[in-house]
């Protein structure tokens, strides 16, 4: 027969956390934020239950503050897509959305779901994350203002228009320098590309990236990408590394590229291909 674990589900909003525990859907606890202490009554309640998991779902931004306070007072916490959460729900005929019923699911989830990667949230990135989101969000302004300046016709609107869209781009521009500085000092393994190790006596298995933040490691390999038909030292150095499997190629260029612009950071120069 199968044996659950006791879990708890958390459904989080700005001011609420709504808990539900696995298997017993019947105990349930309702917790302001702003409540003093609010941290300390949630993990004595979840430990008086025999609470040993954790589950919630990205609430924008609104799980991490959860998170941080429940794995720094020893639980194991997992943070589920929302989307595999409705699935999830769908999938046992779960079909009524509120905040208790969706802290059941995620109680439900995480008592059954297989548990890969219940790691602690790496806080000391979010700084990095924080950039990037933002740096996302001054391009849709950017957009946003290349788009109207195509039908607008009032000679002040434009004006103010493409004022606006050149002070966002000098915003972009200073955002990339932070980003420069923030990933020279977290490292290339905070993105994803420096290689592991797979050896295993006088066994030498192939080398693998792994870990680090996907989305930096697009932003990277888009950017790679262009280095590597523009760029005159990505280029020469791709060329090289002829022969090799194509993800091993842009792997190399990936971390070379990263090599330089944390070189740039560190000496506080701009690019030139001779220091490269």
């Amino acid at each position: 027969m199968a044996q659950f674990i006791t879990a708890a589900g958390i459904d989080v909003s700005k001011s609420w956390l709504d808990v539900a525990l696995w298997p017993d859907d019947a105990a349930v606890l309702h917790i302001e934020r702003s409540e003093a202490g609010c941290f300390d009554r949630l993990a004595a309640w979840l430990r008086e239950q025999g609470v040993s998991r954790v589950g919630l779902e990205a609430s924008g931004g609104y799980e991490t503050e959860v998170m941080d306070a429940l794995q720094a007072r020893g639980f194991e916490v997992v943070r589920y897509n929302a989307y595999r959460i409705r699935m999830f729900a769908k999938a046992n005929g779960r079909l009524a959305k509120n905040d208790r019923a969706d802290a059941v699911v995620l109680a439900h989830a995480a008592a059954v779901l297989p548990v890969r990667h219940a790691t602690a949230r790496q806080a000391e990135l979010d700084p990095l994350v924080e950039l990037l989101n933002y740096r996302r969000r001054l391009h849709d302004w950017i957009g946003d203002c290349t788009n109207q300046l195509e039908h607008l016709r009032d000679k002040v609107l434009r004006r103010q228009t493409t004022a606006r869209r050149a002070r966002l781009h000098r915003e972009v521009i200073a955002i990339d320098k932070k980003l420069a500085a923030a990933l020279a000092s977290s490292g290339a393994s905070g993105v994803g590309v420096a290689p592991f190790d797979n050896d295993s006596g006088n066994r030498r298995g192939e080398r693998h990236i792994q870990g680090g933040r996907a989305r930096l490691r697009r932003i990277l390999y888009m950017a790679t990408l262009s280095a590597t038909r523009h760029n005159p030292v990505i280029t020469a150095f791709a060329k090289r590394l002829a022969g090799k499997e194509p993800k091993v190629i842009i792997t190399a260029c990936m971390r070379k590229l990263l090599v330089i612009l944390n070189a740039m950071v560190r000496d506080a120069t701009d690019w030139s291909p001779k220091a490269a």
